[in-house]
């Protein structure tokens, strides 16, 4: 089943499966993070934890944490963590 790029908040790694959070629900996909990470961030999309990749665009709010560290609110209500890796990057390309 194909989902649509702009129906998709974010994908997240989980032991060994990749899966495809939308404001509909969740569902498995059919490649590794580091492959969807390369296909994707050309179109909007941006790494921010070694298990998370986000939409920039369906980020609802952005929260300020401890160390280094950035919250994501998705457009869902959904959490995700920006880790201290990618936390230069990911105020590098929001230019903040």
């Amino acid at each position: 089943m194909r989902i649509p790029m702009k129906v998709v908040l974010y994908l997240e790694s989980l032991h060994k499966d990749v899966i495809v959070h939308t404001q509909d629900g969740c569902m498995n996909a059919l490649d590794t993070l580091s492959n969807l990470e390369l296909l994707l961030s050309e179109k909007g999309f941006l790494r921010v934890h070694k298990s998370y990749i986000v939409q920039i665009d369906k980020i609802k709010r952005i929260r300020i944490s401890l160390n280094t560290k950035f919250l994501l609110v998705m457009e869902n209500l959904d959490t995700v963590e920006v880790s201290r890796t990618y936390y230069y990057r990911f105020k590098e390309r929001l230019g903040i």
